[in-house]
């Protein structure tokens, strides 16, 4: 893929610039550090053995797990976490793709439906400008009480497309990294899309448009 000096590239942050899951690591650290009691992770199990969508999933989680909890107290701990997990997390193959892309002049993003307190601190470390994540509503105790706005596949398509008009880029001149099948949206519209890790069904979308496939 050759870029262009006026490129957005778009970066999804779990399995792609990510190797592992970093909202799942970020879960073990906080049960580790005691922010969260261990009970927590008995309620979630069921969920790893049922097929749910991207929306029930992230619901289920926060009523079972987040629901209840100071954002203080997530937040004051997400520059621990990263002093010790974002090097060992970070991709070293997207990680070159998207600093090659900062080089050459590209508008570089990250769009993620982790907790937008988790994305912002990843952003900034890695100096990029645009960047979006789910955000959650708190209560007047600051407490989190509910999803406010839940990065979807179809979301992730919404902000590319308004981001892309605020640079003055087409989708042609616009690049998506993503592992999941419910990035195909924002996939679709681009004009250079990656499949990073891709789940199965992303992989034979991929295979069959020929699109580039990165294990």
């Amino acid at each position: 893929m050759r870029e262009r000096e006026s490129d957005l590239h778009i970066f999804d942050l779990d399995r792609t610039l990510f190797r592992k899951n970093g909202s799942f690591a970020f879960y073990h650290f906080l049960l580790k550090k005691g922010i969260l009691p261990w009970s927590t992770l008995i309620r979630c199990i069921p969920l790893l053995f049922r097929s749910l969508d991207l929306t029930f999933l992230h619901r289920e989680v926060f009523r079972r797990v987040l629901k209840g909890v100071p954002l203080s107290h997530l937040e004051e701990v997400v520059e621990p976490f990263l002093d010790q997990s974002m090097d060992r997390l970070l991709s070293p193959f997207v990680y070159r793709c998207l600093q090659k892309a900062k080089k050459r002049g590209a508008v570089v993003a990250l769009l993620s439906s982790s907790p937008h307190f988790l994305v912002s601190r990843i952003a900034k470390r890695l100096r990029i400008q645009r960047w979006a994540g789910t955000e959650y509503a708190v209560d007047k105790e600051g407490k989190l009480c509910d999803i406010a706005t839940l990065i979807t596949g179809r979301t992730k398509l919404c902000i590319a497309k308004q981001w892309a008009a605020e640079c003055g880029l087409s989708s042609h001149q616009s690049a998506a990294y993503s592992d999941s099948n419910d990035d195909l949206p924002l996939l679709e519209w681009v004009g250079h899309p990656i499949a990073v890790q891709p789940d199965r069904q992303l992989l034979a979308v991929a295979r069959e448009r020929r699109w580039l496939v990165f294990s």
